[in-house]
């Protein structure tokens, strides 16, 4: 995921441990609170849980269409 430049003009930068932001994810019909993580290369990762990579079917290498409220503003 690539919240990029743009999210950190907008929160004023990282301001979390390592970095993180806490976010609240959607994907499919799975929806949980996680931490993003700024990547110098990829812009912010995040990390997907098993049990929802399990509920929505997900292999590594997919590509899936994720939803991300940053809830620390």
């Amino acid at each position: 995921m690539d919240l990029g430049r743009a999210a950190d003009r907008e929160l004023g930068g990282p301001s979390r441990g390592f970095g993180s932001m806490r976010v609240q994810v959607g994907v499919g019909a799975t929806t949980w609170r996680a931490s993003v993580f700024p990547d110098s290369t990829r812009g912010y990762v995040l990390p997907v849980k098993r049990a929802v990579r399990e509920a929505e079917k997900l292999d590594p290498g997919d590509v899936a269409r994720v939803t991300v409220t940053v809830l620390d503003l």
